[in-house]
């Protein structure tokens, strides 16, 4: 039986009937990559959870290869973390208080970093999630944000997320108007967006939208709320009561994945998805599927609960909403939660 969001949201079960169209067939007929490449950039010496968790949700949701861009000294313990990653470090590890401080020296340092991006961004991405793990430093920063507009100049489909949603805050025009961007806002940094926006009232998510000029927003909280301006969709999936860190790293994952299948399917069915665009179905996707995996784990680990728990239980999740029986082999043994 096909499982459907537990939330009580009208919209929500309206966007989901377009979620299930979005997913790709798994028929045989396809290659490596055909279900999507994403890259991931962050990832420093003291954050290397984050990316991990963006780039292993994205693998377990679906897509076939995934790139991690980080910090030379974070890409030893990634790569140790997983097999399965490309580890691709990018930002030069620098001895404490050695980093760049003036202007020209933090442009220069943060263009090469953007350059060692560009060939992945030109070549190899259908979709990517940057600040995932981002050290807070002004040569990362300033490189988010020529990633930010190489990947848009690129056309490729954009999760913003932890301290890039920050610099986002800072330079809006980098991302305002851009209908192939998510940002993936928690309570702290949807107030920094809404001051760097002028939106006066901390928590009107579609005055934010208006003012981004329709760009699309999931505002993380006790219960999700996506809008592109034109709709507000509350996710109201039960979740956990549990709020270790790595969750949020885990939707921007699955959302990377979601955002290059409806964008694809948008452009090969363009009008068949009504007053829902790729952007909204996709941060439905990413947040239902989240918000149920944390609630298998939480039912199960309790206060023990952590990111990991979470991102064990995406295969279960997404054989509950999209089964693969019926794809033309022997259908898998139904997957249970592990106890």
């Amino acid at each position: 039986m096909i499982a459907s969001p537990r939330g009580k949201s009208t919209r929500l079960k309206e966007a989901w009937n377009k979620v299930v169209q979005v997913v790709p067939a798994l028929n045989g007929n396809k290659t490596k990559g055909m279900a999507g490449r994403i890259g991931v950039f962050g990832g420093c010496s003291m954050h290397t959870g984050a990316p991990f968790y963006a780039a292993t949700a994205a693998l377990k949701a679906g897509a076939d290869v995934v790139y991690i861009f980080c910090e030379e000294a974070a890409a030893g313990p990634i790569k140790s973390y997983s097999p399965e990653i490309i580890v691709v470090p990018v930002i030069p590890s620098t001895p404490l208080g050695a980093e760049p401080t003036e202007e020209t020296d933090v442009s220069t340092a943060a263009m090469i970093i953007k350059e060692r991006v560009a060939p992945y961004i030109r070549d190899k991405l259908d979709a990517m999630v940057v600040g995932s793990g981002l050290e807070d430093s002004p040569v990362t920063y300033e490189a988010a944000s020529l990633i930010i507009k190489q990947a848009r100049a690129a056309g490729i489909p954009l999760v913003i997320d932890g301290n890039a949603v920050n610099v986002c805050a800072n330079q809006t025009d980098i991302v305002s108007g851009y209908n192939k961007a998510v940002l993936t806002p928690n309570a702290t940094e949807f107030a920094a967006l809404c001051a760097g926006s002028q939106v006066p009232d901390a928590s009107d998510l579609q005055a934010l939208c208006w003012s981004l000029n329709n760009v699309t927003v999931m505002q993380k909280g006790k219960a999700d709320r996506a809008s592109d301006g034109t709709v507000i969709i509350t996710c109201d999936e039960p979740g956990s009561y549990r709020r270790c860190g790595g969750q949020g790293d885990i939707a921007a994952g699955i959302l990377a994945v979601f955002m290059f299948w409806s964008h694809q399917a948008h452009a090969e069915n363009e009008g068949e998805f009504g007053a829902f665009g790729p952007n909204l179905i996709a941060s439905v996707a990413a947040s239902t599927i989240t918000r149920r995996c944390a609630n298998m784990a939480f039912s199960e680990c309790g206060r023990s609960m952590t990111a990991s728990d979470v991102a064990q239980r995406i295969a279960y999740a997404t054989n509950e909403f999209f089964p693969t029986a019926g794809a033309g082999l022997m259908s898998p043994s139904p997957v249970k939660s592990p106890q």
